[in-house]
This record gives structure tokens, sequence and C-alpha cells, in this order.
């Protein structure tokens, strides 16, 4: 998944977390 600069730390923060969850 592939994060856009524009989106906020929190956002970026889930989505590493979903990754992880997801690997």
């Amino acid at each position: 998944v592939i994060v856009p600069l524009l989106v906020s730390e929190d956002e970026k923060m889930l989505v590493s977390c979903i990754n992880c969850l997801t690997k």
C-alpha cells in the first residue's frame, strides 16, 4: 500500500498497522 504524502500522520500510522496485521 502506497501512502500519499498528503495524508495525516494518524492515517499513515493506521495504514502501517493494517499492513503489519495483513502481512
